[in-house]
C-alpha cells in the first residue's frame, strides 16, 4: 500500500507547490488511510508511521470543529510561503533579495542552509517549512537531506519529512514570528494549570517579577513549538490567586496560532517540560544557536527513582537529555547543584561538555496574602489557644515521609502527650493511601489528627502562624519550601539533617534529625511539643535570621540567566 505522504518523485532539486498541497487532503481520508496502516506490520515497527498515529489521535480528540478540519490546500501553500518569507532574512541575510515564487524561495533557502556546518540554519528552515520545531532525529535527517541538494531524491525526502511533521502536529496553517530582541521564558505548565506547589510556585514568583523586564513568555503549541500566552494563561502566570488552584485548560490552543521562534537570543526554562516537549527543546538547545538556561530543581526521579512514579522517572530522563545541551543550569540549592554536577561529570563519557552549573538558594519569605478571599473555609486555629498544634505541610507521597510523622505522633499519644497533628498538602499519587488510611484509623480511636488537601494560601499562612512547630522530614528534596515558609512565619521546624533542608536550617530556627530513624523522630517531636524553652530559643534564632526574598531571587536569577552573558549576536 502506498503511504499517504509519498507521491511519485518529481524533479530532484525543485519544490512543486502542488506536491506540498497533496499532503493536506481531508482529515477523514487521512484517518482512513491511517486505520489501514494500523493493520500492517510496518505500523507496529516503523517510526514514521508511529508519528502519523499521533495525528490520528489528535484528529479524533479535536472532533468535527474547526480545530479538527484541514483547510483547503491553497491555504497550506499560502501559509508555507508566509513562513518561508519570515525566516528568509535570517537565513539568506537581511540584504539578500527574496525570490518571487515559493518554489524558488524554498530552493534558495535549502541551498543556503546546506552550505557549511551551521546547523542553526537547518533548524530555522525546518520550522519555516513544517510550522513545528524538530526533535533531534528529524533535525539530523533534515540536515543530511540538505547536504544532498541536487542529488536524486533530495526534494522528495525534504517534502516527505516536513510534510509528515506538519500532518502530525496539524501545523500546516500556522503563522510564524522570529523573536530576536527579547529573551524567551517557557512557562507552559503554569500557564495551562492552576496547580501551585513547589516548581509552580517558583515559576510564578519569578515570572511575576520578570513581567516588567521585556521578556516574551511562551507556552507550547501542542508540544511542538512555542506560542504566546492567551489572556487566561497570562493571568495564571502573572496574577495567580488561590481560586485558580483547580483550573485547567480543557481545550487545545488554536492550532493555527502564531509560532514564536527564538533566534540568537536567550531561552529560559523556568519549569520542567514533559517528555515530548523535552525532545524538541533538546534540539533547540543543541543546534539552534540560542543561549539556553534552565532552573535546576533536583534529580530525584532519577537518583531516588524508588520514591516516585515510573512516569516521573521517564519524564525526567527526557528532561536530562535537554540539560545535556543547555548552556547553564541554575540549581535552587547547593545540594541540587551537587546532583547536577554529578550528572555533568557523567557526560564526559559521552564526549559532551555539559552545562555550567551554579546554585542560587531559594528565598525564605512568608506566603503572600491575597486581596481576594478564597471561597474555601479557612482552617480555624486560634494562635492564643493552649492547644499544641504540630503542622506537616507537603504532598502525601512516599518521598515526603509523612507516614513516619504519623507513626511518631501515635507513639507520643500513647505516652499521654496532648497535642494535635495537622497534615496539609496535595493528595499525592492515587495508589498511595498509607497516610490517609492511618489518619482515618487514628481518628476513629479519638486521636487529634486531621488531613487537609489543597488549602488556599491564606489558610496555609494561618496554619503556619498558629502552629507551635512544623515537621518536614522529606527523604530527598531539591529545596523544601515548607521549611522556608514555616521559618518566614516565625514557626520553628523539625526537618531532615542533610541536603537542602540542612542548608535552610543553617541560619537557625530548626531542629535536625535523621528522617529514617523512627526513635530519633519521636524524641525530637516530643522535645518540640513539651519543651517551651526550646521553642522560645528557636523563635529567637528565627528573629535573627537574614534571609533573601522572592524579589532578591528573581533579580539574581535574571543576572545569572540573562545579564551575566550577552545573548549570541546575530
Amino acid at each position: 500500500m502506498r503511504s499517504i505522504w509519498r507521491e511519485p518523485r518529481l524533479a530532484p532539486d525543485t519544490l512543486d507547490i502542488t506536491r506540498w498541497e497533496s499532503f493536506f487532503t481531508t482529515r477523514e481520508g487521512a484517518i482512513s488511510d491511517l486505520e489501514n496502516l494500523r493493520e500492517s506490520v510496518s505500523w507496529r515497527v516503523a517510526a514514521p508511521i508511529r508519528h502519523a498515529a499521533s495525528f490520528a489521535r489528535r484528529a479524533r480528540l479535536l472532533g468535527n470543529g474547526s480545530h479538527g478540519t484541514i483547510h483547503p490546500p491553497g491555504s497550506a501553500a499560502a501559509s508555507l510561503d508566509s513562513r518561508l518569507r519570515v525566516v528568509a532574512p535570517h537565513i539568506l541575510g537581511r540584504a539578500a533579495g527574496v525570490a518571487a515564487t515559493t518554489e524558488q524561495l524554498f530552493n534558495d533557502l535549502c541551498a543556503a542552509a546546506s552550505d557549511g556546518d551551521d546547523d542553526r540554519l537547518a533548524w530555522l528552515l525546518f520550522i519555516g517549512a513544517a510550522g513545528a520545531m524538530p526533535d533531534p532525529p528529524r533535525l539530523a535527517s533534515f540536515t543530511r537531506l540538505l547536504r544532498r541538494q541536487g542529488q536524486p531524491g533530495f526534494m522528495d525526502g525534504v517534502l516527505d519529512l516536513c510534510g509528515r511533521t506538519a500532518i502530525e502536529w496539524h501545523s500546516q496553517l500556522r503563522a510564524l514570528r522570529v523573536e530576536t530582541e527579547k529573551p524567551i521564558v517557557v512557562v507552559d505548565f503554569v500557564a495551562r494549570h492552576g496547580f501551585n506547589s513547589g516548581v509552580q510556585r517558583v515559576t510564578r514568583e519569578v515570572a511575576r517579577r520578570w513581567n516588567a523586564e521585556g521578556v516574551t513568555f511562551v507556552a507550547m503549541h501542542g508540544d511542538s513549538a512555542f506560542r504566546d500566552l492567551d489572556a487566561d494563561e497570562g493571568a495564571r502566570v502573572h496574577s495567580w490567586r488561590s481560586q485558580m488552584y483547580d483550573e485547567r485548560s480543557e481545550t487545545w490552543a488554536d492550532p493555527h496560532a502564531e509560532v514564536v521562534v527564538p533566534w540568537n537570543t536567550t531561552v529560559v526554562l523556568l519549569e520542567v517540560p514533559n517528555s515530548i516537549q523535552s525532545s524538541v527543546i533538546s534540539a533547540l538547545a543543541h543546534r539552534s544557536g540560542n543561549r539556553t538556561v534552565a532552573v535546576g530543581y533536583d534529580t530525584i526521579p532519577i537518583s531516588s527513582a524508588s520514591l516516585v512514579s515510573a512516569a516521573d522517572s521517564i519524564n525526567h530522563a527526557a528532561y536530562l537529555n535537554v540539560l545535556r545541551h543547555v548552556d547553564k543550569v541554575v540549581a535552587i540549592s547547593a545540594s541540587a547543584e551537587q546532583e547536577f554536577a554529578g550528572f555533568k561529570r557523567a557526560l564526559a563519557a559521552q564526549g559532551l561538555r555539559g552545562p555550567s552549573i551554579e546554585h542560587l538558594l531559594l528565598p525564605v519569605q512568608a506566603i503572600p496574602s491575597e486581596e481576594a478571599q478564597s471561597s474555601e473555609p479557612a482552617v480555624q486555629w486560634d494562635p492564643t489557644s493552649s492547644e499544641r498544634l504540630v503542622l506537616a505541610v507537603g504532598s502525601h507521597e512516599p518521598r515526603k515521609n509523612h507516614f513516619a510523622i504519623v507513626y511518631a505522633a501515635e507513639r507520643l499519644w500513647r505516652e499521654g502527650l496532648e497535642f494535635s497533628l495537622m497534615l496539609v498538602g496535595g493528595r499525592g499519587p492515587d495508589d498511595y493511601t498509607d497516610v490517609h488510611d492511618a489518619v482515618v484509623a487514628l481518628r476513629r480511636i479519638g486521636r487529634r489528627i486531621d488531613i487537609r488537601n489543597s488549602v488556599s494560601d491564606e489558610a496555609l499562612a494561618a496554619a503556619y502562624a498558629s502552629a507551635r512547630c512544623s515537621v518536614f522530614l522529606s527523604l530527598h528534596e531539591g529545596f523544601g519550601l515548607p521549611v522556608a515558609e514555616s521559618l518566614a512565619a516565625g514557626t520553628p521546624v523539625l526537618t531532615t539533617e542533610y541536603g537542602s533542608t540542612a542548608e535552610i536550617a543553617a541560619a537557625g530556627g530548626c531542629v535536625l534529625v535523621n528522617p529514617r530513624d523512627d526513635d530519633a523522630i519521636r524524641d525530637a517531636m516530643r522535645a518540640m511539643i513539651t519543651d517551651d524553652e526550646l521553642i522560645v530559643g528557636l523563635r529567637k534564632e528565627i528573629a535573627t535570621r537574614i534571609d533573601t526574598t522572592w524579589d532578591d531571587f528573581a533579580r539574581d536569577l535574571w543576572r545569572l540567566a540573562i545579564s551575566s552573558e550577552a545573548s549570541v549576536a546575530e
